[in-house]
């Protein structure tokens, strides 16, 4: 199935930041991120989470769940070819069917009045032996600015256990990345960025873990963190698909 890249999805957490992207998971604007938060609600509002790249290994090989556009006009990795189906009902959900057969079913949540996105990773039907890897993108920008490579981001990330937390800009909040409760993980470390040059950002701790049924990750700008399911009242998603 090919998802163009015209329609786009957008999850609002009620204090004026938002997660979006396009349906077919290629960020075309700048407005564009999995966390991006007010930071003196509902205004300051910084791009801290870009996007991430995801991938799944199996006994197969490795599938891409990600898809970013860099210049000139280049499409990397192959996620968006993966996907089978997407709904916003009753948040963004992606279906992928990679090329061993295996189906990956791919979260998104925006909890209600706090800064915090919630992804998770599942595998449907017959579970395989398979490990997630998951590399998100910082910056650390303002929503209507381009980001690119300077001197003054800060790389290093902080791990405790399972929680890891940047902070590339001492004047924008503190990233924290948590796994769900009982998710055993591995951190590996940090690299050069990958992202796209007009949303160049800081590199990251990837984390992999096995995927033998739900696996999560929490966004959060506060230290405020949840689990997943998000400890947060459920509601009906803001997301819909529109035309851009």
């Amino acid at each position: 199935m090919i998802l163009t890249q015209d329609r786009e999805w957008l999850e609002a957490d009620g204090l004026g930041g938002f997660a979006s992207g396009t349906v077919s998971l290629v960020r075309t604007r700048r407005y564009h991120a999995v966390l991006l938060a007010a930071t003196d609600p509902p205004a300051g509002r910084t791009v801290l989470v870009n996007g991430f790249d995801a991938f799944v290994e199996t006994e197969a090989g490795r599938f891409a769940l990600s898809s970013q556009r860099y210049a000139p006009d280049v499409v990397s990795p192959d996620g968006a070819s993966q996907v089978e189906s997407f709904t916003t009902e009753p948040w963004p959900r992606w279906t992928y069917r990679l090329g061993d057969g295996t189906v990956v079913e791919q979260e998104l949540f925006v909890t209600k009045d706090a800064p915090v996105v919630a992804t998770s990773w599942r595998i449907q039907g017959e579970l395989r032996p398979a490990t997630l890897t998951v590399r998100p993108f910082l910056s650390g920008r303002d929503y209507h600015a381009l980001h690119h490579e300077n001197g003054d981001f800060r790389f290093e990330a902080e791990v405790t256990g399972d929680r890891v937390s940047w902070q590339p800009y001492a004047s924008v909040p503190r990233i924290v990345a948590l796994p769900a409760a009982g998710t055993s993980t591995t951190h590996t470390g940090t690299g050069a960025s990958s992202m796209p040059r007009s949303r160049r950002a800081g590199s990251t701790t990837s984390r992999t873990w096995p995927l033998r049924g739900r696996s999560a990750s929490t966004w959060s700008a506060a230290r405020r963190c949840c689990s997943w399911p998000p400890r947060a009242r459920v509601r009906r998603a803001s997301a819909q698909t529109r035309p851009r």
